[in-house]
């Protein structure tokens, strides 16, 4: 091998170090910035309400807490978990997953275990700040190790519009929420159109959330608090 190759094959590391580094740099930068709603430690408690097509309605709750720690299996996420109580025929169950809240959007993996499998066939709750910013995304996800088996390795494509405002109560407070509406737009023969609306406050993120299924039922979200 003559010198030329030498020096070229030197300068190809010397760019895939550089490029590594660059790479690093990002996801740390990303990492550190400050969080906007959800802040390492804080806890939130939900009351879940599961109203059926014939209009029985079940109550559980759920608890979503967030780490400082890195999300193993993307560097630009941290850690988060969601435990769930006994739910009707579904046990307590201990979830994590990942978020993202860096001052320009806030995402968070929906819950997605037990009575909550469902849930990924709709967007994630997620929004672009600032509060204001109106858009409309298609998105599509090709879900896997969910709890409902008919879904594994299923592409879904979806819709989701960030516009309009309403107000919802928390603790006895009228707050402006920003709405974010999604559904899929394929798999209807299968699997139906199944629809949710995330209700996002500035100070407190996701104070709402509203699945609809085809058959009928809804399953609301509620904060209750926040410690």
């Amino acid at each position: 091998m003559n010198k030329f190759y030498k020096s070229r094959n030197k300068t190809y590391v010397y760019l895939a170090l550089i490029a590594g580094l660059l790479l690093n740099c990002c996801t740390s930068i990303e990492n550190n910035a400050k969080p906007t709603v959800y802040k390492p430690g804080s806890v939130y408690m939900y009351d879940v309400v599961i109203t059926t097509n014939d209009g029985k309605i079940d109550s559980c709750a759920l608890k979503m807490s967030f780490s400082d720690d890195v999300y193993q299996w993307d560097r630009s996420q941290k850690m988060m978990y969601y435990d769930y109580s006994p739910c009707g025929d579904c046990d307590s169950v201990h979830e994590f997953t990942g978020y993202i809240d860096n001052g320009q959007e806030i995402a968070l993996h929906s819950p997605r275990m037990e009575y909550l499998g469902f849930t990924e066939i709709v967007p994630f709750p997620s929004f672009i700040l600032p509060v204001g910013v109106t858009s409309l995304s298609e998105i599509e996800l090709t879900i896997r190790n969910t709890t409902l088996k008919e879904l594994n390795n299923k592409t879904v494509k979806q819709t989701k519009k960030q516009e309009g405002v309403d107000s919802v109560e928390y603790k006895g407070e009228k707050l402006v929420c920003y709405k974010v509406e999604g559904e899929n737009t394929n798999l209807l023969s299968s699997i139906g159109k199944y629809r949710c609306v995330y209700y996002f406050n500035e100070k407190y993120g996701f104070v709402k959330w509203i699945y609809l299924k085809p058959n009928g039922d809804k399953i609301e979200f509620f904060l209750k608090d926040i410690k």
